[in-house]
């Protein structure tokens, strides 16, 4: 992946390294206004080519306005109209927060990390990674405070020297927290609470969110992407049609379990249920011979009656077939999964929720965190006030619990 960071530096040539990332981004933009005009015109080239690329697709080759209609209902392409607009918003440096440039940065960051690499650039990545001996050295620990330390009493966030002055009167400053509620984190009141509960309704992510997950589905296609078995169905919840996703195989005990730490220390998560005996009907044109083929078709290291208990056809006519266990995620509509963000870009390292994080990826042993691959930014629009809130968190925590190998605790290392 190119590091966006050194596109930034060519594109607002008056960033100081003193101030914050983002302060320097609108100092440029007043220095320099032909920054900004190069940033936008960069994102709409980038949509331009989106949209034709879709409305050849959707047409199979040919141009239409029917199939421009359909290309302007993509996500990816509607997020790209909602970065223009936050470029073009009047008070894009205005808030003295920084929140909309900070979430235009993040938008176009997440944009250009969607699609999917070259299979011989992912096979050399994930070799690569293999090879690679990873360790943290006392000699490369971050040296600079948090940035984002909140003091209750002065109701405001630290500055570095006011960080500093604390440390030297000998106040221990691990006791302060990031501000309650931001992008990263939420804190707890009270540490006595019952975990599992707060993973399903204690996240603010899905606070006004109906939170229900099916007792069986409707398949709508198995997901071919990744190395491990998933399908994509529908249930009816509360009368509306919802669409799930069901991991099949390895990693349903370990993700689910570093989920509910994960959220039970106050970081985001995706919501997920660990099932036994699921069944999933097919559609009316598809049979079991069918589900098999599309099956062996991608996942042929997963032998497919290891993870079935029944087959069978219903009193419609239409076959069945029942998985002896998997993991149910849910995926809100209301919720914008933009893409991705990643630890070494802005001042992500500088926040203390995200040494926290990695912190908890060792404790949990995940061995396939990632720069930005399994991270997640999303954007929610508040109910309250019509304003958008955004979230970051990681997914796919599943390859943990062991140590070189997943779901391993007896391999657990005890001094880490």
């Amino acid at each position: 992946m190119i590091k966006i960071t050194f596109l930034f530096f060519i594109l607002f040539p008056n960033l100081v390294l003193g101030d914050s990332f983002f302060a320097n981004i609108c100092k440029s933009y007043d220095y320099t206004p032909s920054s900004k005009d190069r940033f936008l015109e960069d994102i709409l080239i980038r949509k331009s080519q989106l949209m034709r690329n879709y409305v050849l697709l959707i047409g199979d080759g040919k141009e239409s306005k029917k199939n421009r209609k359909k290309a302007n209902k993509k996500s990816d392409v509607e997020n790209y109209n909602l970065l223009i607009d936050l470029v073009e918003d009047k008070e894009f440096c205005h808030d003295p927060q920084f929140k909309h440039v900070r979430m235009a940065f993040d938008i176009d960051f997440a944009l250009r990390t969607e699609g999917k690499s070259s299979p011989l650039i992912e096979n050399y990545l994930k070799a690569k990674s293999v090879l690679k001996t990873h360790e943290i050295t006392k000699n490369v620990l971050l040296k600079d405070l948090p940035t984002n330390l909140f003091d209750p009493e002065q109701g405001k966030v630290l500055s570095q020297a006011e960080l500093e002055t604390l440390i030297r009167s000998g106040e221990d400053i691990s006791l302060l927290d990031p501000v309650n509620g931001g992008e990263f984190w939420q804190g707890r009141e009270n540490v006595n609470f019952d975990i599992v509960e707060n993973f399903y309704y204690g996240q603010k992510l899905y606070e006004a969110i109906d939170i229900e997950f099916p007792t069986s589905g409707k398949l709508k296609k198995i997901r071919k992407t990744q190395t491990k078995p998933k399908i994509d169905f529908t249930a009816d919840i509360q009368g509306k049609k919802t669409e799930f996703k069901l991991k099949i195989g390895a990693e349903i005990y370990s993700e689910i379990t570093a989920s509910v730490l994960s959220s039970s220390l106050g970081f985001y998560t995706d919501l997920s249920k660990y099932v036994k005996n699921f069944k999933i009907t097919l559609p009316k044109k598809y049979s079991l011979h069918d589900l098999k083929v599309d099956w062996y078709s991608y996942f042929d290291k997963y032998e497919y009656e290891k993870f079935i208990v029944e087959e069978g056809t219903d009193s419609e006519g239409r076959s069945y077939v029942v998985f002896r266990e998997g993991l149910i995620e849910m995926k809100p509509k209301s919720l914008n999964r933009v893409g991705a963000w990643a630890w070494g870009e802005y001042d992500h390292k500088s926040f203390r929720e995200t040494r926290g994080m990695s912190l908890f990826n060792m404790w949990i042993a995940n061995n396939d965190i990632k720069e930005s691959g399994n991270n997640k930014y999303v954007l929610k629009r508040n109910k309250e006030n019509g304003s958008l809130d955004s979230y970051k968190y990681q997914h796919d925590l599943g390859f943990s619990f062991g140590y070189f190998f997943r779901e391993k605790p007896n391999d657990f290392l005890w001094n880490i």
